[in-house]
């Protein structure tokens, strides 16, 4: 879940049936965006998935622009 300079990263043992949260607290929205632009490619070429990305106020999947 993003919110703002705040980051939730949900990871899910579908196995063991578990789910546990990380939450990621940044200086700044824009560093917090940085972290997600960086991680993006690299998990959807491993997992072949894309990554879900939630808003707080939103709760609705979508992508954060990619800045080059």
């Amino acid at each position: 879940t993003f919110n703002g300079s705040s980051l939730g990263l949900s990871f899910l043992d579908e196995v063991a049936g578990q789910e546990e949260v990380w939450t990621l607290n940044f200086v700044s929205e824009g560093a917090a965006e940085a972290v997600i632009n960086a991680i993006q490619p690299p998990w959807e070429e491993l997992f072949s998935v894309p990554l879900q990305i939630t808003t707080s106020s939103s709760e609705q999947p979508h992508s954060v622009e990619q800045k080059s």
